[in-house]
């Protein structure tokens, strides 16, 4: 991996997912390119050593050595710092080393390497994935190159390239090059041409980028191109190996893109970094409004508000304005909660990556009890099956600009990261009906089950 000072914490989240997801009986071998970062950032990447992993720290200055490579220029592509340039000298850098998996910081891993790592490169500089880019946005570049390659994710050959003088090429070509679109990705299509043999997708998922041009490709063209047999998107995005968070849209920066909650799972899980992102949204409390006082429940809590209709005017636009929570619950006094509900929902949108919550009933006695929280994969097959029905409104735990959007436009199309990148497409009449708007929101979605899914 490479890493300056402004991309320690993404560093630090991508090897923790990398170490939480390997295999028991691996022993990993990290090798980081540092540039200019300070001691305590250097002390946080050498923290994940352990019995099993250990950690290379190799220091150099990218601004030093590369300050005349590349021209920044407003309104570019580029996002990469000029120490995305290492990659060029990793043969030279790690010359004890016949082979290395190289990683961009700005992924998360959700499955064990290995077999990755085991591909078979003989004869080949490289193995990479085919950027998906070539599906939705073509470029002189990705349109040049059939094969044309996201250098974000690559099994290199480093022997090979020593052999072939490769680095030295990589660096000239790049010097030599008038395009600034990007830092690295160009110059090593240009020089690895007809020697990179090409990987599944599901090791180097661009989710942000797929979704953001959902309307420029279908899954039979993503699967033409990558050989692949996936049935929807769904699936794809469940079958990833790595995510690549490759745009401008860092999960760090906007919450609300494609699988960014897999980033903050990652993110709040990681040990050895400052967590300051989110910690307003982690301080505000679920609102409860119900009609009753509910058994167990204080009026207020660090975690929670309870809202009662009786003492306030039960509109929703008033809720939306005195209630303080990011989430609302609807429910009824009489119901059950099981001794793990609110910790569950506290510990779901807190993180507030979600816009909605459900919740399934446990046994058909006691249709108000709630043990489970569907994840986005569980609740779209749910919303798919024709003969199931959704989980009545007070099993919906709702974001409250979702709720406000509904307010405004009596429309639900908002992009969703619980559904995984699928979208609601509400066009119900009952949203119109005169009737509660709550119990008229939450009919729509349940009759959304055959006319309101949609793949995006």
């Amino acid at each position: 991996m490479i890493c300056d000072e402004d991309y320690v914490m993404p560093t630090c989240v991508a090897l923790h997912s990398l170490i939480a997801h390997k295999d028991p009986e691996t022993k990993l071998h990290i090798h980081i390119v540092t540039s200019n970062i300070s001691p305590k950032n250097r002390e946080r990447l050498q923290a994940f050593d352990r019995e099993d992993v250990t950690t290379n720290i190799i220091a150099k200055d990218a601004d030093a050595l590369f300050s005349n490579y590349h021209e920044f220029k407003e309104g570019a592509m580029c996002v990469a710092s000029l120490a995305a340039l290492f990659k060029f000298m990793l043969p030279d850098l790690l010359e004890g080393l016949d082979k290395v998996l190289y990683l961009d910081g700005d992924i998360i891993v959700r499955k064990p390497l290995e077999e990755l790592y085991a591909t078979d490169i003989a004869g080949y500089y490289a193995a990479a994935i085919i950027d998906s880019g070539r599906l939705y946005f073509p470029t002189p570049w990705n349109q040049r190159f059939p094969a044309y390659f996201n250098s974000g994710v690559m099994l290199l050959n480093l022997e090979k390239l020593r052999q072939e003088n490769v680095p030295a090429i990589l660096l000239k070509t790049k010097m030599e090059l008038e395009d600034a679109s990007l830092m690295d990705q160009n110059v090593f299509n240009i020089v690895f041409e007809n020697k990179v043999r090409l990987l599944p997708n599901r090791y180097n998922l661009m989710a942000v980028n797929l979704t953001r041009t959902k309307k420029g490709w279908k899954i039979e063209d993503l699967n033409e191109l990558y050989h692949s047999s996936y049935r929807n998107k769904n699936e794809l995005y469940k079958d990833a190996v790595i995510v690549h968070y490759s745009s401008k849209d860092k999960p760090w920066k906007d919450r609300d893109n494609a699988l960014s909650d897999l980033w903050i799972d990652e993110y709040l899980e990681t040990s050895n970094i400052d967590h300051d992102l989110y910690k307003e949204e982690q301080s505000k409390p679920l609102s409860i409004i119900t009609d009753l006082r509910i058994d167990g429940l204080k009026e207020q809590n660090e975690a929670y508000e309870v809202f009662s209709f009786r003492k306030h005017d039960s509109s929703i636009e008033n809720i939306l304005e005195k209630a303080r929570g990011d989430y609302f619950w609807f429910i009824e006094h009489d119901i059950i909660l099981k001794e793990n509900t609110l910790e569950t929902i506290r510990k779901k949108t807190t993180r507030n990556a979600l816009d909605a919550l459900v919740f399934e009933e446990e046994h058909e006695a006691f249709a108000q009890v709630y043990p489970k929280a569907y994840d986005g994969g569980e609740l779209l097959q749910l919303l798919q099956k024709n003969e199931e029905e959704l989980p009545g409104f007070d099993r919906f735990v709702i974001r409250r600009d979702l709720l406000e959007r509904y307010m405004k436009d009596h429309k639900l199309l908002r992009e969703d990261i619980l559904y995984q990148a699928q979208r609601i497409r509400n066009h119900n009449e009952a949203l119109y009906a005169k009737q509660s708007p709550i119990k008229a929101f939450f009919k729509g979605i349940r009759k959304g089950n055959r006319h309101g899914i949609s793949e995006t």
